[in-house]
């Protein structure tokens, strides 16, 4: 975790997971295992970044969104999305804003 990094309440960061400067992060986020921020990202509170995600300098992922493992985000993500792919790419919308069936 580098410097001027806001991390909020309840947020989660797995190993290895790197954020770079003057990041955000929010409320219930979590950012998995290898996953790579850098520099003026936004995560929107309970997103979930999943397994080795990219996102992009000054790039914004919303509250409640999925960002697929392995993806590269290059481009802002709205709320209440799932998103996936190099480059990542929405594909559909989170309504039950989960994560995970149960």
């Amino acid at each position: 975790i580098s410097c001027n990094v806001k991390l909020e309440n309840g947020v989660y960061i797995q190993p290895c997971a790197s954020i770079g400067h003057d990041c955000v992060i929010g409320e219930g986020s979590m950012i998995s295992t290898g996953c790579v921020l850098a520099g003026g990202v936004e995560v929107g509170a309970y997103a979930y970044i999943g397994m080795g995600g990219i996102i992009k300098e000054f790039v914004n992922v919303g509250k409640y969104t999925v960002i697929g493992m392995a993806s590269a985000v290059y481009k802002d993500i709205g709320d209440e999305i799932i998103a996936m792919g190099s480059p990542a790419r929405p594909m559909k919308r989170n309504e039950s804003k989960r994560v995970f069936k149960s």
